[in-house]
């Protein structure tokens, strides 16, 4: 039996006071778990039934008389010989009933005041706990409330125990001391609220002391609230563990901070999504590198400060996390997580000291072979490794010349041969800080995804040449509603077109038929008209030098869906 039990009860038994007790505690601290788990199993034990009920929206007292007499008169352990005395006295107006609860509800259905004011003076040995005083209407409604129960006590052995936020009630000092024995202040450690909270949650014994030690410095002791940060663990810890890629202990560390900061930013200092988003997000914690003349950059905080970390949690995650979105985001929504043995991750994705010297040592070196050697490399993690390079240097981790370092960024770049398909992986959301290294990347990633796009196109023009049926679908699939034909000049076409077989020319004429019988083409691909009336008035003058014959007449195919697609665009 917990210190708070035994307060209420010896004040319950105190007769020189009114038998009314207020359990006083902050929204969201466990007070209701704390009621059903431990208070009215130990109630319960003695001869007295046990009535609990919130009373939240009650607008006027004869809504609470009505609560009160349906929950005592309505319970699972309704008396049946209270009901009988019921039917035999002052509620004989009712001449048909139905027995027990039937007869309640057609009481309280038809019943005067008189009648209401008769049952609830019937009332005895109940004790009743009424949530939430301080959510009825109004103040001199508290009031009534509070005096309705005091005159029922006389007695009758009841005894209330009144559950609230004493900061949020409006029920007056005066009031307070003329009807309650006392007030007991719920109280409750992290411990127990952290065994509540995640009670239920599998990842809980493996990553307790994690979570412990953020609810800690974060001061985290809504109950309500860190249950549902509980719950949304556990589905973001179901989507790493069933990943086969991601390496799941620094991950869940990484998600574990993330969703316990949100939700208290949400939960506990009423914080919007959108101001979590712009606040956390804070691209500029190495600003002051470039701009060493302005010292109060270096010193300035804002309310989001201490809840800001080297990891920047994704928008999704915290729509989530915030209840604007009600789904857990998909694995490539989770924002950038390490990958299962990768040095270089497992170095950006550390505090530095929690490695040993000759992992540290190990990891800085593959980490600088990455940047200043390799060639092949993938564009998001090359940078992201410069930004964390530069974080190195900044922190004097390791030694060297950050400014020395910035300006070789550009040289290095032209060395690299990026593949952007890191920009498609899912795991590759950026972690990217320092906004000039995410000014380099954006402008590298356009530079090299013209490129890559040259150099596709190339490739498949290529195909083309050799046969137009060994490529028809593949372009089909990737160009159906972009352009494609423009791409490549009228000169290119009539060249190709030349060197084709008769199939090949066959069914690149049905291929433009059918890509142009849209109605509203012209705005998906309207960009092709020029290309095709360049490639019409090659294609006309050279079938007039042509003797009829098969590939003349497909040929002669070919120029009507030219004109076709024309006349459409």
């Amino acid at each position: 039996m917990s210190q708070t039990t035994e307060q209420i009860l010896a004040l319950l038994k105190d007769d020189s006071f009114p038998s009314m007790v207020i359990l006083d505690g902050e929204w969201g601290v466990g007070k209701t778990h704390y009621i059903k788990n431990e208070l009215i199993p130990i109630l319960e034990v003695k001869e007295k039934k046990v009535i609990f009920f919130s009373l939240t929206g009650l607008s006027n007292i004869d809504d609470f008389r009505d609560k009160l007499i349906s929950s005592v008169y309505l319970s699972e352990n309704l008396d049946p010989s209270l009901i009988n005395k019921l039917k035999d006295s002052a509620f004989s107006i009712l001449k048909h009933t139905s027995e027990g609860a039937g007869t309640v509800a057609s009481i309280l259905k038809g019943s005067t005041g008189a009648v209401k004011h008769a049952m609830l003076n019937r009332i005895a040995d109940v004790t009743v706990i009424l949530d939430d005083l301080e959510r009825v209407d109004n103040a001199d409604l508290e009031k009534i409330i509070v005096g309705e129960c005091l005159q029922l006590i006389n007695e009758k052995n009841l005894e209330f125990i009144f559950v609230m936020n004493g900061k949020k009630a409006k029920i007056d000092k005066a009031m307070v001391e003329k009807s309650f024995s006392d007030r007991v202040y719920f109280q409750i450690t992290n411990q127990e609220i952290l065994t509540i909270a995640f009670q239920n949650c599998v990842y809980f014994d493996k990553y307790q002391h994690i979570i412990g030690r953020e609810v800690n410095t974060l001061n985290f002791s809504n109950l309500r609230a860190l249950k549902r940060a509980a719950n949304r663990l556990a589905n973001i810890h179901r989507i790493i563990t069933n990943d086969k890629i991601i390496d799941v202990d620094p991950s869940m560390e990484l998600i574990i901070k993330d969703v316990l900061r949100i939700s208290y930013l949400h939960y506990c200092l009423g914080k919007s999504s959108e101001e979590i988003i712009k606040g956390l997000n804070d691209q500029s914690r190495l600003d002051v590198i470039l701009n060493p003349s302005n010292p109060k950059k270096d010193n300035q905080e804002d309310e989001f400060t201490k809840y800001r970390t080297i990891n920047v949690p994704s928008k999704k995650i915290i729509e989530y996390c915030s209840g604007k979105a009600h789904l857990p985001p998909l694995i490539n929504e989770l924002g950038r997580l390490p990958i299962k043995d990768d040095p270089i991750d497992k170095l950006m994705f550390s505090r530095g000291y929690t490695l040993s010297k000759t992992e540290f040592s190990d990891s800085v070196q593959k980490l600088e072979e990455f940047i200043f050697e390799d060639i092949e490399v993938p564009i998001s993690k090359w940078f992201e490794g410069c930004d964390f390079y530069l974080y190195l240097l900044d922190q004097e981790f390791i030694e060297g010349d950050k400014i020395v370092f910035l300006n070789q960024i550009s040289d290095l770049c032209e060395e690299k041969n990026f593949d952007l398909l890191s920009l498609e992986n899912r795991h590759q959301s950026l972690k990217i800080y320092t906004q000039v290294i995410l000014d380099k990347f954006n402008n590298q990633k356009e530079i090299s995804t013209i490129k890559k796009v040259a150099e596709d196109n190339d490739s498949l023009f290529e195909k083309i040449k050799k046969s137009w049926v060994e490529t028809d679908i593949e372009i089909y699939n990737k160009f159906q509603h972009d352009d494609f034909i423009n791409k490549y000049t009228s000169e290119q076409w009539f060249k190709v077109i030349n060197n084709w077989s008769i199939r090949d020319i066959g069914e690149f004429a049905d291929f433009l038929f059918n890509r142009y019988k849209s109605i509203n083409i012209r705005d998906f691909l309207g960009n092709e008209k020029n290309t095709l009336i360049e490639l019409l008035n090659l294609l006309e003058p050279e079938i007039k030098i042509i003797q009829p014959s098969q590939k003349k007449g497909t040929l002669q195919l070919l120029i009507n869906a030219v004109k076709a697609g024309i006349e459409k665009l």
